[in-house]
């Protein structure tokens, strides 16, 4: 009896062994499943976050666009103000020019008239 009395004990202590290692195995299992899940909550937390920035920063982003396009269509109406400025001063310097060619003619024509007058004294 000995013999399988012993045998019986290492049954028992294994059975109890292999229960123990087993419930272990199971705690550590379901330790590793909740880390799991709170390793995947916290990655869709800071998913959560990194989207939210990034919809921050686009926000921020349209709204510097906006504002540079109206700048930029500022800019075009003061560069549309300019040019018709610049044809108005052109339209008034080729005027000037012209009334200054007329003077000029107007003047060549009197001086001559003035020096044929003095000729036709001189002569007579």
């Amino acid at each position: 009896m000995g013999f399988s009395s012993s045998l019986s004990t290492i049954i028992e202590n294994t059975t109890e062994i292999s229960i123990t290692d087993s419930i272990s195995l199971t705690n550590i299992q379901k330790v590793l499943d909740d880390s799991s899940q709170i390793s995947s909550i916290r990655y869709i937390e800071s998913s959560s976050r990194e989207d939210q920035d990034i919809k921050t920063d686009t926000k921020s982003q349209i709204c510097i666009i906006n504002e540079l396009k109206e700048n930029v269509a500022d800019l075009n109406v003061d560069l549309q103000n300019h040019i018709l400025m610049k044809r108005r001063l052109e339209m008034s310097i080729n005027n000037i020019e012209n009334n200054s060619q007329l003077l000029d003619t107007e003047r060549i024509k009197l001086t001559n008239d003035l020096k044929e007058n003095q000729h036709n004294r001189f002569n007579n």
